[in-house]
């Protein structure tokens, strides 16, 4: 019976911690790069009838960089 207790109470314990990584502030500051291009995709209409119908958008990312 606590081959079986043991283990899931262990579980359950890690689980809670782990919760809290990204709540705590690591970095004092953090210098943001925004609207940086890493891609295009095709974007597709709300009606999407033809492969033809569509356009290439460019991705983009916002960089998070500590300083």
């Amino acid at each position: 019976m606590i081959l079986r207790v043991l283990p899931s109470i262990l579980f359950i314990f890690s689980y809670i911690i782990s919760q809290t990584r990204y709540l705590d502030e690591i970095f004092e500051e953090v210098t943001i790069t925004e609207d940086v291009v890493y891609g295009n995709a095709p974007d597709l209409p709300f009606i999407f009838l033809f492969e033809w119908n569509t356009y290439d958008i460019d991705l983009d990312m916002d960089i998070y960089e500590p300083t």
